[in-house]
């Protein structure tokens, strides 16, 4: 959901401590799920939508089978 090493550079990673960097995975995965700018973006993006579309086609795949 949320790749913070991809967000922060190493050396910024490397200056939390583990139990920092979960809580800040945490907080980035609670803000993916919820945040209506992250939506519209979804929303506003073909490019963007595409992708989401390619990496869930196996499992709506798996889904409409049932």
């Amino acid at each position: 959901m949320c790749r913070i090493d991809l967000v922060y550079t190493a050396a910024e990673l490397k200056a939390l401590d583990r139990k920092s960097r979960e809580t800040l995975t945490k907080h980035g995965i609670r803000l993916v799920r919820t945040s209506p700018q992250i939506r519209n973006i979804i929303k506003k993006d073909p490019k963007v939508r595409r992708k989401l579309k390619a990496l869930l086609r196996p499992k709506y795949r798996q889904l409409k089978r049932k």
